[in-house]
This record gives structure tokens, sequence and C-alpha cells, in this order.
């Protein structure tokens, strides 16, 4: 499936206008449209995954982007890194990483907070307290130290690249690793994790047909309320978000709460995935019921906004993408009466292949259906447009200076 393919001739009309532009206008007017160039290329859909820890974001996003085991999936509470991962943004290098790590002014502005996104946090997140959360700030910052070392205060504010990309590196950045704090300076899982801000990793993917950044966000509702803090930080820098429910206790309080932060920003689209339907008794039956609660609890709570629900199941996705004894085992118990009729249901149709009907069960490429009309008709195509208009605008700048000189000249 090719996602966003509308927003894409978009961009390709976009770039061989300015190209042709650049070229064949003035040598005083060319800087402006070289500046809208570098604009364009740096534009990219920002889409978050959101949700509650052990909602399966991680599991989801991975087999989203089709790889298995990427992402960590399992990971200490002491992890609370924010991952974006760069897809096809012209800048970037084709695959590598590179992970930035605090600085002093960094983890003052995190313990004290002071943005909007706190204030909204406080205000709606059921069990937010500031106070925890400042003291678990200092115990998180007194970690990365015992476990760098010496290097910890050469690594304040600096950053690690890397030109290749492999779930092992990103563990070592993201993920804290078991055990207690004894040897941590000598363990490589998880040695940066503590001081990581943020982690940017790079892909060439062609089912993406424009730039995007799809973060992974740590989670909320975790007794570790810096995953809240991060995850809560992170809203204001997407456009679209995908919060990730459980099917077997979708839509607690802290999911409408973070809903209604979503809600409260501009410009923000959002997409419902209930995961985890594969542990329901009867699909046909549990997923229909599950989707309407889902439906009219979000109407009840956050009247005047129309939500797009999809129900399905990462794990599903994930099988497909396994070759282990394990995974076949897995996939032969799932491939049921029970899901043919669901699927029958669901989307009037029974794939003939045991992959194909498990993988249609996931949900994913409804979600993918669903990700690029968005792109295509909502946020990305509003933010192309504004780009768009100030093409014309320095256009119609050249033309006043051209027919000035002329009647100079006349």
């Amino acid at each position: 499936m090719k996602i966003a393919p509308n927003q894409r001739q978009e961009l390709d009309f976009l770039r061989d206008t300015l190209d042709t532009l650049e070229q064949s206008t003035d040598r005083g007017l060319r800087q402006n449209f070289r500046d809208l160039r570098t604009r364009l290329d740096q534009w990219a859909a920002k889409v978050a995954v959101i949700g509650q820890v052990k909602a399966g974001k991680s599991t989801f996003l991975n087999a989203f982007l089709r790889q298995h085991d990427f992402l960590p999936s399992d990971i200490n509470p002491w992890t609370s890194v924010v991952t974006n991962i760069r897809i096809n943004l012209p800048s970037d290098p084709a695959s590598g990483a590179r992970f930035e790590f605090f600085d002093d002014a960094d983890w003052q502005e995190f313990i004290t907070g002071g943005t909007k996104i706190r204030e909204l946090t406080e205000a709606l997140l059921p069990g937010f307290d500031a106070d925890l959360l400042r003291q678990q700030s200092e115990e998180m910052r007194e970690r990365a130290q015992k476990r760098l070392g010496k290097h910890y205060y050469a690594l304040l504010g600096s950053h690690h690249e890397y030109d290749f990309l492999s779930a092992d590196l990103l563990k070592r950045y993201v993920c804290a690793g078991p055990g207690s704090d004894v040897g941590l300076e000598r363990e490589s899982l998880g040695r940066y994790a503590a001081l990581t801000k943020v982690a940017n990793v790079y892909m060439r993917l062609p089912e993406f047909q424009v730039p995007l950044i799809l973060t992974d966000t740590p989670g909320v509702n975790d007794p570790f309320l810096v995953r809240d803090e991060f995850t809560c930080r992170s809203l204001d820098k997407s456009d679209v978000f995908v919060v990730v429910l459980s099917a077997h206790q979708p839509l607690t309080d802290v999911d409408v709460a973070l809903i209604r932060i979503l809600a409260k920003q501009d410009s923000k689209d959002c997409l419902i995935y209930i995961n985890r339907i594969d542990e329901l008794d009867d699909y046909a039956r549990d997923v229909p019921r599950v989707i309407k609660d889902v439906s009219e609890r979000l109407h009840a709570a956050i009247p005047g906004i129309d939500f797009r629900i999809v129900a399905g199941s990462a794990y599903m996705a994930d099988l497909v993408l396994r070759d282990d004894e394990e995974a076949v085992a897995a996939r032969e118990a799932l491939d049921t009466p029970e899901l043919a009729a669901f699927l029958q249901s669901r989307y009037g149709e029974v794939p003939l292949d045991a992959l194909d009907r498990l993988y249609l069960a996931s949900g994913l490429d409804e979600v993918k259906s669903a990700l690029s009309e968005t792109i295509d008709q909502g946020v990305g195509r509003e933010q192309i447009a504004q780009i768009l208009g100030d093409v014309r605008a320095e256009i119609n700048g050249a033309q006043f200076v051209l027919r000035r000189e002329r009647d100079a000249l006349q």
C-alpha cells in the first residue's frame, strides 16, 4: 500500500516549479526561491503513536514498519526516550541514527515544567504528581551519573551519530536493561538510556510516498511519571496521533484524559487503534461491541469531534513477519473459523492464504489507509498549501520587481 500518493504529486509539482523559478528569475531573486525549496525539503508529515504503557505501541510500530523486534517492546520502567523514526527525508542519511543527550538546561526545564503541555497534563491526566516527577527526575539523573561515571559530564548536551542502524544499537540508547545498579558502568545494554533526550533513526521505505516522522512515545499511566512527562511533552511536535488502546480495557480515564489533551491542540488529527483483539473470545461478536462502546464513550466525553476507530492486532501482523517455529504454531492457533467469520463480517472477504487472513485481521492496512487519507486531505494538505501560498507571494513579488524595472527602462 502506498501512503499519501496525492501529497507526493503536490510535492513533486512544487519542487519542479521552484527549480524552474530559481533557474529563470533574476539572480537577486533566486535566494528566496532557494529558501522555499529548502523549507519544502524539510517538510514531513509528523505522526505520533501514543497510549498507556503495555497497550502494545512498540509492537504496533514494528508491525507497521514491517520490522520485527526493531523497537524494544518490553522495556524497563526507567526507559523514557522519545524515538523519532525519520522516513524518506531528503536531507537525512539513507540509514543510521543520531542520539541527543540532555544538558543541564534540559534537566532544569524538565524538573520545573512551566510549558502549556505541562499545565494541561497536571490539570487533565489522573495521578500526575509534579513533586513525585521532580523526585523521579533527580533519581534518573543520579542513575545516569552512576552508569556513565566520569563520562557523564562530557556527554551532557552532546550527541552520538551512526551511519548504520540495528535493534541492538537502538537498545543501547533507549532500553535501560534488567538488573540492579550494581555494575551499570560495565553494561552495554541501555548504557546511555537515562541520559538520552531523543533518539532519531533514519530509514528509506518506498511504501511511504512522502517524508514522514513517526514518533514512538514512552507511554502514560505508569508509576514512573517520567514516561508521562516525556509523552505529553512530545504532543505539540506532531500533527497526527495514533492512540493505541487495549481491547481488554479500552478507553480508561487515562485514555480519555490523553485524548482530551490532544483535542485541545489546534489542527491535530486523531486515529484510535484498538489493539490486542486476538485476546478476545469471539471476534465477530466482541470487536463490534468494543468499537461501539469506545465510540459512544468518546462522543460523550469529547463531543463535537469525530474519531476514526480501527480494531486489530499488532501481534497478528508481527506473526506474519516471523518464520520461527513458535510463530508458525501461533499462526495455526489463531487461524480459526471464528477469525474467518470476523473477516467476512468486518471486511466482506476471507483471503485464501493464512498469512493474508492474519494480516487483514491485524487492521494495519486499515490504519495505513486512514493515515494516507489524513495526510492527503487533512493536515498534510493544509501545510503544503501554506508553502504554495508563499510561493505564489514570491512570484507576485518577482513580477512586481520586473514590472518596475521594465517601467524604469521605458
